[in-house]
């Protein structure tokens, strides 16, 4: 699923989901996280979704020969079960808007803490877990472009200024990446080296058809 309405700001973020939790929760329905049906693995139906209790329920009738009555299946899933909040122990809204500080560029715990009302531990939990979605994106990137598409790329690096010997110097990690127009589709590789040896195989890999660069 693709979303394409997703240029919100930080601060948007923060007005439009902060204490809203079926806000929330759409978001994440929008954008495939959640569920929007479920079928029953007894009946091979569709349950009927319960917004009051965020759970999917089977309504099928079953006829019950041996006593002689019809009855309701009965079976019944948590909307969380088998996504990304099945074990989570905060609210959605919450953690809309944890990912929101986490895609900032300098994280701060004392946010998290203070603002959003979590432990340390919650924290650490979360920014490992966020952590780990995103390797395993970048472990999974698809080739992004094709024809009449317009691929933006460019290179970075991602850390802090230094100053030796009074020569400001930029520590980090360099990264190539590019974006598609229109859809925001993107890719991101770390490289050791800047130059056209590195970059034209990548790409050769990550932008497909025939395209334009910039």
């Amino acid at each position: 699923m693709t979303c394409e309405e997703c240029h919100r700001s930080y601060m948007d973020i923060i007005c439009e989901f902060r204490e809203k939790d079926d806000r929330a929760l759409q978001f994440f329905t929008d954008h495939g996280i959640l569920p929007t049906t479920r079928d029953c693995p007894d009946c091979q139906r569709p349950c009927t979704y319960r917004a009051e209790r965020k759970i999917f329920q089977c309504n099928t009738k079953i006829v019950d020969k041996r006593h002689k009555r019809v009855k309701r299946c009965g079976y019944s899933s948590s909307l969380y079960k088998g996504t990304w909040f099945e074990n989570a122990k905060i609210k959605p809204n919450t953690a809309l808007l944890f990912i929101n500080v986490f895609l900032e560029q300098y994280f701060s715990q004392e946010i998290c803490e203070n603002e959003l009302g979590l432990s340390a531990k919650s924290v650490v939990q979360w920014k490992t877990f966020c952590s780990e979605v995103c390797m395993y994106w970048m472990e999974n990137q698809e080739p992004i472009g094709g024809p009449n598409t317009v691929v933006e790329i460019d290179k970075t690096t991602f850390g802090k200024r230094k100053v030796y010997h009074g020569v400001q110097v930029r520590c980090g990690l360099s990264v190539f990446g590019g974006i598609e127009r229109g859809s925001g589709r993107m890719f991101i590789v770390p490289v050791e080296e800047i130059d056209s040896d590195t970059l034209a195989p990548l790409c050769q890999t990550f932008i497909s058809g025939h395209h334009r660069l910039q």
